[in-house]
């Protein structure tokens, strides 16, 4: 055999060893395109998919956005930047949980929306199936995205018909409402009903104190035994006032003699009747049942009680107020930017890119079947 015969059927040998190479991975790339049709024909679960935008805002970003023009979808400050992304990602975050799954199943009956189950990987719904897989299967059919550049909320909801994935869209912008609905219920609790609460109680007090100082009144006759008491002190100031000008006038009299001058008779009885006066007025204000003194100490302590019951309340409005205007940079309520709308044509499976994954699919097992042959040969 010569140089060339060898050279000749060497050639001939890798021309169709490369040929069997090439049909090798024509075949599994064919099968793989074919495993990816019966794919979407026979397991894909038909879906339409809808699509809603919304926006979740609250009182602290309407503050900082008012006065400039603010609009919904522009990019705000950077603190609005984070106020927008924590309030969107609240949202979104909660779409993905089993409460947003339950509320969602109990408002449009998503699960009997799809009565036979799936059997498509991609969309897996047993017959049976647990929480787990419920959870798995919402999670599949039911997507948010925060977008950050736009500060919304992009929802997507797929159902068997185009009717059927707008009322899950829309189902779950009412979920989504609805829970910032009871996010606020929740921070008016915190904020302004337990502040109320306490208005009212102090508001109780204060009634209290007021009907425990009208009882004294009503049981003793008197208004005010302190300003009462402080009005009979001054008068018997005013009466040992007198009566040292009278006394000091009829000892100059005595000194002067003329006991029976009948000037100093009249002085005489007078500085008598300043007596009797300031005893009756002393009588008053201590020494008898019905002195002031015995009433003064009860109304002191309810005049206190009153008083602190009135700076109460008074703390405690200012408390509401303060508990309002937190309450209302907490405040966030939702709008819908793009209401949900009814798919024009059908979104999973996509035909042609499952034969396309199949078929890359096909050629790379092919390639790794033929390098494992090439390395661990055959005997």
């Amino acid at each position: 055999m010569t140089f060339s015969s060898s050279f000749d059927f060497a050639s001939r040998f890798q021309k169709t060893r490369d040929g069997r190479v090439w049909l090798v991975l024509l075949g599994t790339g064919a099968a793989g395109a074919l495993v990816g049709l019966l794919y979407s024909v026979m397991l894909a679960l038909p879906l339409f998919t809808s699509q809603a935008t919304v926006v979740v805002r609250g009182g602290a970003m309407e503050s900082q956005g008012s006065g400039s023009g603010f609009n919904l979808l522009r990019r705000g400050s950077g603190a609005a930047d984070a106020l927008g992304m924590l309030d969107g990602t609240l949202v979104q975050d909660y779409l993905r949980t089993p409460d947003a799954m339950a509320a969602l199943d109990k408002r449009v009956g998503l699960f009997r929306s799809f009565p036979n189950g799936s059997r498509d990987p991609a969309h897996p719904l047993p017959s049976n199936p647990s929480n787990e897989a419920r959870l798995k299967f919402y999670r599949s059919v039911v997507s948010a995205r925060f977008s950050l550049t736009r500060q919304v909320v992009d929802i997507e909801a797929s159902g068997r018909t185009p009717a059927e994935a707008q009322r899950l869209a829309q189902g779950v912008v009412q979920v989504s409402e609805e829970f910032i609905n009871r996010y606020n219920a929740r921070v008016r609790q915190d904020f302004v009903t337990t502040a109320e609460q306490e208005l009212a109680t102090a508001a109780q007090k204060l009634a209290a104190a007021q009907t425990n100082m009208a009882t004294l009144r009503n049981a003793t006759g008197r208004l005010d035994p302190a300003a009462e008491a402080t009005m009979i002190g001054s008068v018997i100031q005013q009466l040992e006032i007198q009566r040292v000008g009278v006394a000091a006038e009829v000892e100059a009299m005595q000194k002067l003699g003329g006991p029976d001058s009948p000037r100093l008779q009249r002085l005489s009885a007078e500085l008598s009747q300043l007596d009797r006066s300031i005893e009756a007025q002393r009588a008053r204000l201590v020494g008898s049942a019905s002195a002031v003194s015995g009433a003064l100490a009860s109304f002191e302590t309810a005049s206190a009680e009153h008083e602190f019951a009135v700076q109460s309340v008074e703390e405690a409005r200012k408390e509401v107020s303060l508990a309002k205007a937190n309450y209302a940079r907490q405040h966030k309520y939702l709008l819908t930017v793009a209401s949900p709308s009814e798919p024009s044509r059908r979104s999973w499976p996509r035909t042609p890119s499952a034969i396309l994954v199949g078929a890359l699919v096909g050629l790379f097992l092919g390639a790794i079947s033929l390098l494992l042959l090439r390395a661990f040969p055959i005997r």
